[in-house]
């Protein structure tokens, strides 16, 4: 899920299809707009909420969280 939410943030993808659309006159610019916008949001909360998700998932037993995994030479 925490990798699906990672890779769902195309925003480049939809400002370039918006703006070919309303060159085109295929798309109002309020729409696009709005779709830019919503895109905006989806590169800010995705990996917020993936970040969470990840860290509920893979949180390590109480009594490692204090060992110190490092190698000496």
């Amino acid at each position: 899920m925490a990798l699906g939410l990672f890779g769902a943030t195309a925003l480049p993808l939809v400002v370039v299809i918006t703006t070919i659309e309303v060159e085109a006159e295929h798309l109002p610019s309020s729409t696009a707009a709005a779709l830019v916008g919503a895109g905006m949001l989806s590169v800010l909360l995705f990996p917020l909420l993936a970040q969470r998700l990840r860290g509920q998932s893979q949180q390590p037993p109480a009594e490692d969280r204090h060992r110190v995994s490092a190698e000496s030479w």
